[in-house]
């Protein structure tokens, strides 16, 4: 594990790691986890890239209607597959705990397409991340609005924590998702500009209204400490760092 790139003193890292679960960058205080809407974790032992997966009674029956050539993916190959299987007991009752926004007792909706919950978890390699879990919930690469979707997604899971976390988080989209490296790249650079720029305008509108505010209330909107991509290897980091690199290389004022 090494760190490969910083941008805006600091404030964004770029680094290569195996695992973002077992080996995060150190420090790490909260653990984006891209997930599906019913945040139910993997359900089965493999899945095709770039989904959706059809339902089925019981693993391996179930028919993909899909390419056989198509890269099927493993429970150990995704962040939200090893965050199931480090969980335990413990992050299913988190889960359990959370409302259901929408569908049916079939298929309950936690957390809609775009969306970011935050759960507190503390077991196993999971308890290194004091800011907890963050859940979001990217587009599949097929869908007609998934950079909205997925920079919804981004946006939402940023503003999840107190101002001094750390966020350690994979290249959402590029995975399961199915979306190519350099879009999903592309995006993350754009929704990281757009979290780091809105900070300065937020402190400034809760300045300007502070003594209107009740005691306890607060308008701030503060971007992470620092932001912290993680790919697997070289290649994905030269992807990565040139998006993040354009994207970051402006003015501020």
């Amino acid at each position: 594990m090494h760190r490969l790139a910083r941008y805006r003193s600091g404030r964004v890292e770029l680094w290569i790691t195996p695992c973002v679960v077992t080996m995060p960058p150190p420090r790490s205080t909260a653990l984006i986890v891209p997930t599906n809407e019913r945040l139910c974790g993997t359900q089965f032992a493999h899945f095709p890239k770039g989904g959706p997966t059809p339902a089925a009674t019981k693993i391996g029956e179930r028919d993909y209607e899909r390419p056989r050539a198509e890269r099927l993916l493993y429970q150990c190959e995704s962040v939200d597959g090893i965050v199931t299987e480090f969980g335990g007991a413990a992050y299913e009752s988190a889960i359990a705990d959370l409302p259901i926004v929408s569908g049916d007792a079939d298929y309950p909706v936690r957390c809609k397409t775009g969306g970011a919950v935050r759960v507190p978890i503390a077991t196993g390699p999971l308890a290194a991340f004091a800011d907890g879990l963050i859940l979001a919930v990217p587009p599949f690469y097929a869908s007609l609005s998934w950079r909205g979707q997925l920079l919804n997604a981004y946006s939402n899971a940023f503003a999840l924590g107190p101002p001094t976390r750390r966020i350690a988080t994979p290249l959402m989209g590029a995975g399961t998702r199915g979306a190519p490296v350099a879009e999903a790249a592309a995006v993350a650079a754009e929704a990281t500009r757009e979290c780091l720029a809105a900070e300065a305008p937020a402190v400034q509108a809760s300045i300007e209204t502070l003594l209107e505010q009740d005691e306890g209330e607060s308008a701030i909107q503060y971007a992470p400490q620092t932001i912290r991509f993680c790919v697997l290897d070289d290649d994905v980091g030269e992807i990565v760092d040139s998006a993040l690199d354009e994207a970051l290389t402006w003015n501020m004022t």
